[in-house]
């Protein structure tokens, strides 16, 4: 019986590790998706969590396969992107609700991830 217990006991640490990375993961995406807007540093997500800053970096990269600092440029352009699509507000203003007081930085980084730049952008999707 004894042995069974110590066959069957590293499992349970294992699957406790992967879970609590998981939840990790989570509590990053949604701080990302709740403060998309503001000026976000790694340093502050790894600090709201509660982790040494590298090794949330390596935990988030394990799971999701993509750097936290990709995920949040990403998640910025894909809200971007939206926002191009369904309001007439200028680049400039749609820049600094993702997070960019540089409109010319925010272009460059949408055209990095978008393949367009935001103007481009939207009059392709005026067209659809």
């Amino acid at each position: 019986m004894l042995s069974l217990l110590v066959e069957s006991g590293p499992e349970t640490p294992t699957l406790q590790r992967e879970s609590r990375a998981e939840i990790y993961v989570e509590q990053v995406i949604d701080f990302i998706e709740m403060n998309f807007s503001q000026k976000i540093t790694i340093e502050d997500i790894a600090h709201l969590i509660g982790l040494n800053r590298s090794y949330l970096c390596s935990l988030f990269k394990q799971q999701m396969n993509i750097s936290i600092q990709d995920y949040l440029i990403r998640y910025r352009m894909d809200m971007a992107a939206k926002m191009l699509g369904s309001t007439d507000l200028s680049i400039g203003d749609i820049a600094r609700s993702v997070g960019y007081a540089d409109p010319l930085l925010f272009s460059k980084m949408f055209k990095k991830v978008k393949g367009a730049s935001p103007k481009h952008y939207r009059s392709a999707t005026a067209l659809t």
